[in-house]
C-alpha cells in the first residue's frame, strides 16, 4: 500500500501541501493539466525554489490572472466543481473538504449551513489549494494518508470579528478531535484550508508509521520564522499487509425511549457521519431492559455524532473510546452488468482483490425495475461481478 505521511512540525496550509507534493515528485505539468479541468480561466500555479532554515523546498503560489471573484457559498463551489472535467472521485473528495469548512463556519457563527459564507477561504486560491491537494494525491497514487499531530502556533490572528487567539475559531472547529499542540512559536502555523484538507483526508494522526520511504518532499510556507516554515512529506510503502487507522467507539444505554424512534436515530447518525451503528438488547440494574446504542465514528466526526445522540435520544451521557482497527482496502466503483449498472464493493490486500460484492440497494432497485425475484437477480449479478 502506498502511503503519504505529512509531518506538520511547523503547521500546515494549502500551499504547503501542494509544494510538498511537487517536491516529492509530483509532475507540475501533469498537475497543471489536471487543474485546468477545474475551468477557472487565468488560474495557474507558479512553483519556485526557496530555502527555509537552510532547507531547499518548493513554494507554490496560485495565480488569478483574470481576477476571478471569490466563491463564498457551498452551492457556488459545488457548481464550479461539478461542472468541471475532473473525475467524479476527485470532485467528491474536494467537496467533502469544503463541506467540512462550511460546517465549521456554521458552528462557529451559529448559523444554518445554507446561510453560511466562507469569506476569506472562499477565494479562488482556496479552491485551487483544496482541489489541487486531491488531484496531487491522486496523481501520486496515494492509497492512504496519515499525519502527525498538528502544530498550531500561538499569538493572535486577524479575523472578521477582530483579533482572536490562535487557532482562529474556524480552524479550531476543524481541528476538533485531532491531536494538536503549541510550543510558543508565534504566528498562525495552521490555516483553515490546511486544517480542512488534512482532517478530512487523513485516516490517523500519529508518529511516523513503519514504512519503506521512497520520496521525501518539503513544501514551504510564505512567512520566515525562527523554526523552518516547512511541511515535510514522506511517500512510501506501508510495511503492514493490512490497512490501519484509528476510530472512535461511542456507546450509551437507553431504557426510557419509544422503540419506534430507533430507526430514525440510526438514520440520523449515519447522516451525521457514523461508520456503523448497531443496537444491542441489555439488562440494566434492577433488571430493567434497555438498548445499548453503539456507533463507530471517524475521529473528526465524533463531536457531530455526540450532538446527534444528545438531541435525538433521551441519553444524558455517552462513553467514548478510541480504538485502532486493521482492515482490508475497500473501494466502491460502478460496473456494467447485463442487468444494468451497479455499484460494486471491492476488498483488496497487497493490491490483490480478495472479495467483490454488489451493493444490495442497487440490486434491489434493478429487481423492482425488472420485476424479477430479488434472490435470483442477486445470485446472477454476484456471479457476473
Amino acid at each position: 500500500m502506498r502511503i503519504a505521511y505529512f509531518e506538520c512540525f511547523s503547521g500546515i496550509s494549502g500551499d504547503m501541501i501542494l509544494g510538498a507534493m511537487i517536491d516529492a515528485g509530483l509532475d507540475p505539468d501533469a498537475f497543471q493539466k489536471e487543474l485546468s479541468k477545474l475551468k477557472l480561466p487565468g488560474c495557474a500555479i507558479e512553483v519556485h525554489r526557496v530555502r527555509r532554515g537552510g532547507i531547499s523546498a518548493a513554494k507554490v503560489d496560485v495565480l488569478n490572472r483574470k481576477n476571478l471573484p471569490p466563491l463564498t457559498t457551498f452551492p457556488e463551489i459545488e457548481r464550479q466543481i461539478r461542472k468541471s472535467a475532473l473525475s467524479e472521485p476527485v470532485q467528491d473528495r474536494a467537496l467533502s473538504i469544503f463541506n467540512r469548512m462550511v460546517k465549521a463556519e456554521a458552528a462557529v457563527h451559529g448559523r444554518k449551513r445554507h446561510q453560511t459564507h466562507l469569506h476569506e477561504v472562499g477565494e479562488v486560491d482556496t479552491l485551487v489549494d483544496v482541489t489541487g491537494a486531491v488531484i496531487g494525491l491522486s496523481l501520486l497514487k496515494i492509497d492512504r494518508i496519515i499525519a502527525s499531530p498538528i502544530h498550531v502556533g500561538t499569538g493572535e490572528v486577524e479575523t472578521r470579528a477582530g483579533l482572536f487567539p490562535i487557532p482562529a475559531p474556524a480552524t479550531a472547529a476543524l481541528l476538533r478531535g485531532t491531536p494538536i499542540y503549541a510550543t510558543g512559536l508565534r504566528g498562525e502555523l495552521t490555516t483553515p484550508t490546511g486544517a480542512a484538507i488534512i482532517t478530512t483526508l487523513a485516516s490517523a494522526f500519529t508518529s511516523l508509521p513503519q514504512m519503506t520511504v521512497e520520496k521525501i518532499g518539503y513544501g514551504a510556507g510564505s512567512a520566515e520564522r525562527t523554526t523552518p516554515n516547512l511541511l515535510r512529506l514522506f511517500i512510501g510503502l506501508q510495511a503492514s499487509p493490512l490497512s490501519e487507522d484509528e476510530i472512535v467507539q461511542i456507546e450509551t444505554n437507553i431504557d426510557d425511549m419509544n422503540p419506534q424512534m430507533y430507526e430514525h436515530v440510526m438514520e440520523t447518525l449515519f447522516q451525521a457521519g457514523a461508520l456503523d451503528v448497531f443496537l444491542t438488547p441489555i439488562i440494566m440494574k434492577r433488571s430493567r431492559p434497555a438498548i445499548l446504542i453503539t456507533l463507530l465514528s471517524p475521529v473528526s466526526a465524533q463531536h457531530d455524532l455526540l450532538q446527534t445522540l444528545f438531541t435525538e435520544t433521551t441519553t444524558l451521557g455517552a462513553r467514548i473510546l478510541r480504538v485502532g482497527r486493521k482492515k482490508l482496502e475497500r473501494e466502491i466503483r460502478t460496473e456494467k452488468t447485463p442487468h444494468g449498472s451497479i455499484r460494486v464493493k471491492t476488498a483488496s490486500q497487497n493490491g490483490r482483490v480478495v472479495r467483490k460484492r454488489p451493493e444490495f440497494e442497487d440490486v434491489r432497485r434493478l429487481a423492482r425495475k425488472s420485476g424479477r425475484p430479488l434472490q435470483i437477480l442477486w445470485e446472477e449479478i454476484t456471479r457476473d461481478v
